[in-house]
């Protein structure tokens, strides 16, 4: 069971997933497990099954849910495909996750439950840049196909929205570096209490 949680959300193109791997990396010594969600869509180009997310088909997905593997699912989204996270990927002291902003509540709410701490960061960015960077990533979709992603995006690019339990750091085009030392700074608060 996992007894500390930090959370990565944010709208698509905020750079969560760099973030993600950069923490892992400089806290190494921490033994940062990366909690690895479900996912019924297609596998995008780039990404690798059980790195990235674990895809499912839809029938996997609710024999899984069915027989009781899953913290929590959610409905099928305005792009047409289903989430979750499996019991299993909690089980080690220290996990991290990129995660929407609803999966986050849910992960806290769980890890809470079981006598846990959680941390939730939430980085934000202009849409220019969060769409630049999302074209970098998906150079076999059209224009079309990329408005549709930006613009059914489960996490609303507004930050102000969120819980105040969400730590916000802008992840500003060319000024990532800045933003590492803020998740830096939450992170250490979060673990040297």
């Amino acid at each position: 069971m996992i007894h500390n949680l930090i959370t990565f959300s944010g709208a698509r193109g905020s750079g969560k997933d760099t973030m993600l791997s950069k923490v892992i990396e400089i806290y190494n010594n921490v033994d940062l497990n990366r909690i690895i969600p479900c996912s019924t869509r297609e596998i995008r180009d780039g990404e690798i099954d059980g790195v990235h997310q674990h895809f499912m088909s839809e029938d996997k997905f609710i024999l899984e849910e069915k027989s009781g593997k899953f913290i929590f699912t959610n409905p099928k989204n305005a792009n047409g495909y289903r989430s979750g996270t499996l019991k299993s990927e909690l089980c080690h002291e220290f996990g991290v996750v990129d995660i929407t902003a609803e999966g986050a509540r849910k992960l806290r709410d769980y890890v809470f439950q079981n006598g846990g701490r959680a941390l939730s960061i939430m980085l934000y960015a202009d849409y220019d840049t969060r769409y630049a960077r999302v074209r970098s990533r998906q150079k076999g979709i059209s224009k079309e196909e990329l408005d549709l992603m930006m613009n059914n995006d489960p996490t609303d690019p507004d930050y102000t929205l969120y819980p105040f339990w969400f730590k916000k750091v802008e992840n500003k085009d060319g000024h990532f570096n800045e933003a590492l030392v803020k998740v830096k700074k939450i992170i250490n608060g979060f673990l040297l209490p």
